[in-house]
This record gives C-alpha cells, structure tokens and sequence, in this order.
C-alpha cells in the first residue's frame, strides 16, 4: 500500500499506508527519532510472529539511516515479547538504556494483560541524550485513561507525553511507522513535538483521524475560550 497522508496539522501528520515503506521513502537524517509500539498481531501464540520480527528489524534498519546522528530510536515492547525485540533491532544501533513501565490492563482480545512493559531506547549515530534529567527508569500510571480510542491495547498516554518529553526537545520531529490509534503523535503534540503516524489498517487509521479532529477541535475551543 502506497502512504497516503489524510491529515496534516498541529504537528500531527496521519498518513494511511506502510510504515518501512514510508521511511524508505525518506530523506536521510532527516528525523529526531523513531519511537513506536510495533504490532504483534492476532495470532492465538504471540510468542511466534515471525512477522512482527520482521518489523522491528526492517524499521530499526531503516532507522539507522533515517534518523539524524545523536537521535533515538526508542521501541515500546510487552515484557514477553522482549527477547525477540532486543533479538530483533539493527545492531548498529546503539544501546542507552531502559524503562519499566507499570500498567493497570485492560485486557487484550481476553488476555489478561499485566505489566510491567519495557521501553528501549538506542542511539543512532552516536550516544543519544535526553532533553532534560531523567531519573533511574520506572514509570507507574495507576489510573486508567479515558478510552478516546478504538485500539484493542491503546498505550497510556501520560506515559507516552512523559517519555517524549523527557527525550526529545520542543520543535523535534519523529515518526511511528505502526501508529495504530495516533497515542503516539497526540502525545508529541502535546510537548510541542512534530510527529509523523503511519497505519496500514485503514479500520485503525479512520479511528486515529476521528480521534484527532476531536483533539483538534478541543484545543480550538480553548483557543476561542482565552480570548
């Protein structure tokens, strides 16, 4: 499927299409950073995605080249699905560090889904630095977000928004090739990062765009609300 983008405002850019394709489609070193969740599918084994592999290793490849010198590549993982991760990224890469993140499930397709997560966060170029001081890495959100998503496993996006902060400056622009419901680019605007949202489900990538003409609209009654 050939990238399409259907949205592009406010920092957001929502593009329909293939995640890898749409890196391999861009310039070199001309993004601050890759950060994704990528998909594990919907197989009854989730352990066996050969699939999913595939996609970590071909996006952390195109990484490599797409992301400027001292920029990140930070991937978030299911604790069960970390060996195969780490297994799977470009090795040029350059391993940082790692956060465990604590999470409240909901369940996934009747899973019981109980942290905690893992973040990583490699380097491309060089040894990335984050934006301000970081503490020693755990991330704990007991209360649950209010569901402004169709996603069956929708990150948390207060985790998402501390995470971006803390890596990257007001005015970076990143990407996520596997942007699902958009928790990505809604969060890094909210820090004043520009993100690109690439989904190859137009099912998912129709609920990204209701879901940021909501944010939108929300943020133009505020607008209108201060004058």
């Amino acid at each position: 499927m050939n990238p399409t983008p259907h949205h592009n405002a406010d920092g957001i850019n929502l593009i329909l299409g293939d995640g890898i394709s749409w890196m391999k489609s861009q310039p070199d070193a001309s993004l601050d950073g890759i950060v994704t969740d990528p998909p594990w599918g919907g197989g009854p084994d989730i352990q066996g995605q050969d699939i999913w592999r595939e996609l970590i290793s071909g996006a952390s490849s195109e990484a490599v080249r797409v992301v400027r010198p001292g920029g990140k590549f930070i991937c978030w993982i299911g604790i069960a699905m970390l060996d195969p991760c780490i297994r799977s990224i470009d090795t040029r890469l350059k391993y940082v560090t790692s956060v465990a993140f604590s999470k409240i499930p909901p369940s996934f397709r009747g899973r019981l889904c109980m942290g905690p997560d893992a973040i990583l966060i490699y380097g491309v170029g060089g040894h990335a630095k984050p934006h301000v001081r970081i503490a020693a890495g755990f991330l704990e959100y007991a209360s649950r977000q209010k569901r402004d998503t169709k996603h069956p496993c929708a990150r948390n996006i207060r985790a998402i928004r501390h995470l971006i902060g803390q890596w990257f400056a007001p005015g970076s622009t990143i990407a996520d090739p596997f942007g699902g419901s958009a928790t990505t680019a809604c969060a890094s605007a909210d820090v004043g990062v520009r993100c690109s949202s690439v989904e190859i489900d137009p099912a998912m990538h129709e609920s990204a765009m209701v879901r940021v003409s909501g944010r939108t609209a929300n943020l133009f009654r505020m607008e209108l609300a201060k004058r």
